[in-house]
């Protein structure tokens, strides 16, 4: 039999894996790991969670089937990139204004508005088409799920465009912007 070089112990004995408060004795160890933990080192759970909620135009009724979803759009003014137009509708969907080519006439009061998620890897093809105050969706779907408080996003990023585009802040920094 091979000996282990640290100890005087057979090699098949020193190989075997125990834990570290191990006695010997199977009855110690199943009652050490049965045993309850001190709980009375942890914090208090608080009885009431308070939450920031910020109001939103979110559907809170699920339609049921052959029952319409009743959509509102709200329009944005200079809420975009570029300070354009942003409509936003209150499933959480933002639609930029289609733009004309240069032969094309526009309308009044009429218009297309395309899905805002456009890039290289998503092209959205959703769109909604507007007639004065009456907005008719397109055929095709989003590709995409709704952003949570679209609407109040928006609001907020056309009110600090417009505070940055004011003649006293044009030349502050934008984190000391109010």
């Amino acid at each position: 039999m091979a000996f282990d070089s640290h100890h005087d112990v057979p090699m098949a004995e020193s190989m075997q894996l125990q834990p570290a408060s191990y006695d010997g004795t199977l009855e110690n160890y199943q009652e050490e790991a049965l045993s309850v933990p001190d709980i009375s080192t942890r914090p208090p759970i608080p009885d009431q969670y308070e939450e920031d909620v910020i109001g939103d135009d979110s559907i809170t009724e699920v339609p049921s089937v052959g029952e319409e979803i009743q959509i509102s759009y709200k329009l944005v003014e200079g809420a975009t990139r570029g300070g354009k137009n942003l409509m936003v509708d209150s499933l959480g969907f933002s639609y930029n204004k289609k733009v004309l080519g240069r032969k094309k006439i526009q309308r009044d009061g009429k218009c297309t508005w395309r899905c805002s998620v456009r890039s290289k890897a998503l092209t959205c093809p959703a769109t909604v088409y507007q007639d004065g105050n009456i907005f008719t969706r397109g055929s095709r779907p989003h590709l995409h799920q709704g952003k949570t408080g679209a609407a109040v996003t928006a609001a907020l990023t056309a009110a600090a465009k417009s505070l940055a585009r004011e003649k006293a802040n044009m030349f502050t920094s934008a984190t000391t912007v109010p």
